[in-house]
């Protein structure tokens, strides 16, 4: 039987007669050149492996395969141009979308810099403020320190004045006691009153004097404590 194949592909590149009882296969690389029938337009052609459309499951002639242009110069430029265009116009859309969605990002990520710069605000000042409070306890308690300081000062020197009395008072005293003694000795006082001393709080005897020394000293060191 000897007819016109018409072929559509079976596997890979291999292709197999569409003819009712034609079971005739063949490869691709083998019907470079050949003499073919349409499947779609029953027209016959010449077979170029640079025209047929990759995994086509159909093996057309060209005018079935690009549409109604010739395949002159002409038509392959317009039908590479009217691609170009629309390929153009995926690659436009698709960057479009993708830039309007980095601006929405964009946008996001301003307002959340935005809400962020302003909690930073926030906290920085109620820092400041914190810092300010501090540094206004941290004066006032130093004066109150310094206060407490001069006082403690005036407070020491008022003692060691009453200090420096009583012991002028105490020197006072024992020289008064020691001339009593000297009297007492040399017979220029009487015996019954050779164991008073006169000092300024009237006549004391010579256990009270030193008693009263003895307590003086006393509440001295205590307030010197």
């Amino acid at each position: 039987m000897t007819h016109i194949h018409s072929w559509r592909r079976f596997k890979g590149n291999k292709f197999i007669c569409c003819g009712p009882k034609c079971y005739h296969k063949i490869e691709l690389f083998f019907l470079d050149g050949k003499l073919a029938e349409c499947p779609k337009c029953k027209k016959t052609f010449i077979v170029l492996l640079k025209d047929v459309p990759l995994a086509a499951p159909l093996l057309v002639c060209p005018n079935c395969a690009y549409g109604a242009y010739e395949l002159t110069v002409e038509g392959r430029l317009a039908l590479l141009n009217e691609i170009t265009d629309n390929k153009l116009e995926e690659l436009y859309q698709e960057k479009f979308e993708s830039l309007n969605k980095r601006e929405v990002q964009l946008d996001n990520r301003a307002r959340d810099l935005d809400l962020l710069n302003a909690t930073f605000a926030r906290r920085s000042q109620n820092i400041e403020d914190g810092k300010a409070r501090f540094l206004e306890e941290y004066r006032a308690k130093l004066d109150q320190l310094l206060e407490q300081q001069r006082q403690l000062k005036a407070s020491r020197k008022t003692l060691a004045l009453e200090l420096q009395k009583r012991r002028n008072k105490l020197r006072d005293d024992k020289l008064k006691f020691e001339e009593e003694k000297v009297k007492y000795k040399t017979g220029k006082v009487k015996p019954e009153k050779q164991t008073e001393i006169q000092t300024e709080a009237g006549p004391i005897t010579h256990d009270a004097l030193s008693e009263s020394i003895n307590i003086t000293l006393t509440k001295i060191l205590e307030d010197i404590k």
